[in-house]
C-alpha cells in the first residue's frame, strides 16, 4: 500500500488519508482513549515498517537518489532522509537510530551524512512536519544515546517520523494544529 496515499476505512469515498492525518489521529485518539490510541499508532508503524519492505525490494521501482556528496547540497535542516532512516541536521550529520552496530545495543547517535548513506544514493522523504527544522533537531538530539530499539515500534523511521510528527515517545503539542510545509 502507498504510504503517502491510502484509501482505507475512514477515509470516506475514495478520498486519500495521508500519512500525516493518520498520525493526527492516532494522536487524538490518545487524548480519548489512550491505549486504542497507542494501539493505532503501532498498527501505523507496523505497516510504515511493511511498506518500507515492500518498496526496497520491488524490483520495477526507481530506487534512485543523490550521493553523499551531492545531498550536502541539497538537503534542508530537519529532512528525513532516506539510505534508511535518519534527520539531516544541515551541517552535514545525520541524527540515527543506528541498529546496524555488530556486538552494540542499537541506539540513537549522529553520524557523518556518508557514514549514514555508506555508499547508497540518500532520498529525501517526503511529508510534513508539525515542527520547525530546529525543533526538529532538539527533538533527535533530545534522544541520543536512547537504547530503546524495537524492530516494529521504536525503529530508525518510528524515530525519523517523531522527530516531525510527533508519536508513541511524547505526543504533539496542542498548539501544533497544521501542518508546516516541508522545504517551503
Amino acid at each position: 500500500m502507498d504510504k503517502e496515499r491510502r484509501n482505507g476505512a475512514g477515509s470516506g469515498a475514495g478520498n486519500p488519508v495521508t500519512r500525516e492525518v493518520e498520525r493526527k489521529v492516532a494522536q487524538s485518539l490518545k487524548k480519548d482513549c489512550k491505549p486504542l490510541g497507542i494501539l493505532y499508532e503501532a498498527l501505523l508503524n507496523a505497516e510504515d515498517s511493511i511498506d518500507n519492505v515492500a518498496a526496497a525490494t520491488d524490483p520495477g521501482k526507481d530506487h534512485g537518489g543523490m550521493r553523499a556528496s551531492e545531498a550536502r547540497d541539497r538537503l534542508h535542516k530537519g529532512d528525513h532522509i532516506l539510505a534508511h532512516h535518519g534527520i539531516y541536521d544541515g551541517d552535514g550529520h545525520v541524527y540515527q537510530y543506528d541498529c546496524f552496530l555488530p556486538d552494540l545495543l542499537p541506539k540513537v547517535m549522529v553520524v557523518s551524512l556518508e557514514c549514514f548513506a555508506a555508499g547508497d544514493p540518500v532520498q529525501v522523504f517526503d511529508e510534513g512536519t508539525f515542527y520547525s527544522p530546529d525543533e526538529i533537531i532538539g527533538r533527535a538530539r533530545s534522544r541520543l544515546g536512547e537504547t530503546r530499539y524495537g524492530l516494529v515500534c521504536n525503529n530508525c523511521e518510528n524515530f525519523a517520523t517523531w522527530c516531525r510528527l510527533g508519536g508513541a515517545v511524547e505526543e504533539k503539542p496542542e498548539e501544533a494544529d497544521t501542518l508546516i510545509p516541508i522545504n517551503p
